[in-house]
């Protein structure tokens, strides 16, 4: 698999003072995703790489330059669970990636380049109560039956996120309170190899 060299800038608050450099090279990593309903999707990243030297104080990079496009909050989407109609109030994955890094005594530090070497894809939303004729979450968790789940949110090219798992096992259902309404804490498990989850940003 490919991997990733990252450099991570520390700016000191005195533009006197020289910022401090670290990089890791070979790396590799796993997310979290984090969605509330009118909030913002978050990312969360964690990688492991190899450090190539120590970290070292340089010359300020100056100041950084954002990305024009704000991110869309989480309205106006549309969300489907085994393909119908779904109201949640949070929404979260988590890519489960164990990420190792094989023995080089010839190295630095002794670490050769980083890689994913096992992966479990797991989640969570809190649907609405709903008639268990539309959605029984409980019965769907005994009998093991698997449910697509859809997320898509943003109105405007280049700011749209599509979340696609064809196929999904719940790992439970727990009765719940949001704000006085009922819901329930589903719990859940991509199901397939290579292909338990896609995500699209266009």
């Amino acid at each position: 698999l490919e991997t990733v060299t990252l450099h991570e800038y520390q700016r000191s608050v005195s533009a006197s003072v020289d910022a401090l450099l670290r990089k890791i090279v070979g790396a590799a990593g796993t997310f979290t995703l984090e969605i509330t309903t009118r909030g913002f999707g978050r990312l969360t990243f964690e990688f492991t790489g190899i450090l190539p030297a120590p970290p070292a104080n340089i010359a300020d990079p100056g100041t950084p330059t954002y990305d024009a496009v704000r991110p869309a909050p989480f309205i106006n989407a549309e969300a489907r669970l085994g393909g119908l109609p779904v109201k949640f109030n949070r929404f979260s994955l988590d890519y489960g990636g164990t990420v190792q890094q094989p023995d080089d005594p010839a190295a630095l530090y002794g670490y050769d380049v980083a890689g994913v070497t096992d992966r479990a894809i797991t989640g969570s939303l809190n649907p609405n109560l709903t008639l268990l004729s539309t959605r029984n979450n409980l019965a769907d968790f005994l009998s093991g039956a698997e449910r697509s789940i859809v997320v898509r949110w943003g109105q405007t090219s280049g700011n749209r996120v599509s979340l696609f798992i064809p196929r999904a096992r719940f790992t439970g259902a727990t009765p719940a309170d949001v704000n006085g309404y009922a819901v329930e804490d589903v719990p859940f498990k991509a199901v397939g190899f290579d292909d338990g989850l896609f995500i699209c940003l266009h």
